[in-house]
């Protein structure tokens, strides 16, 4: 059986089957519709490492400094789309980080290796965190940015202002 978010469908409601497979379509394709401006942020980040930083830092130093101001383009991302996502619980901003965390290592090897032509050795070079490599810090923030950014949101939003005038 396909890995698909599990519902339970009662013989009184009016979802059929049908419906519920072509919700589970629509919301993976809105969630990798989402989660392509990634790739532009990380194109730009990395611009940034090779034009900028490493003019004043060295290789590791730059890397470090670059996975830090990927998550803060990253995050100032989505907290500027969580409106559009329209997400419904926290379960599905998790489901949203899950599904980005996949695509991206997914795209990070096939791209890397099979497009790029970078060996194996050097696309896992980046996930030694012993070495300081920062960019499985960079996949984590990948995963909990929708829920820790939807859980700020609908904090700011459904809390009524204690400011008294």
């Amino acid at each position: 059986m396909p890995s698909v978010f599990l519902v339970k469908i009662s013989k009184k409601s009016s979802i059929t089957p049908n419906h519920f497979y072509f919700y589970i379509y629509f919301m993976k394709l809105k969630y990798f519709l989402s989660w392509l401006p990634g790739i532009v942020i990380a194109i730009g980040n990395g611009s940034l490492r090779q034009f900028v930083y490493n003019l004043f830092f060295d290789e590791l130093e730059a890397h470090q400094l670059s996975a830090l101001s990927f998550i803060l383009f990253f995050g100032i991302y989505v907290w500027l789309i969580l409106p559009w996502l329209k997400l419904s619980s926290t379960a599905e901003a998790i489901r949203v980080g899950v599904f980005w965390l996949t695509v991206t290592i997914v795209f990070e090897f096939i791209f890397g290796h099979f497009i790029m032509g970078h060996p194996w050795e050097k696309l896992l070079h980046d996930y030694n965190f012993l070495n300081g490599r920062l960019w499985v810090i960079v996949l984590l923030w990948t995963t909990i940015s929708p829920y820790l950014l939807f859980r700020l949101k609908s904090s700011t939003v459904s809390s009524p202002s204690k400011h008294v005038i």
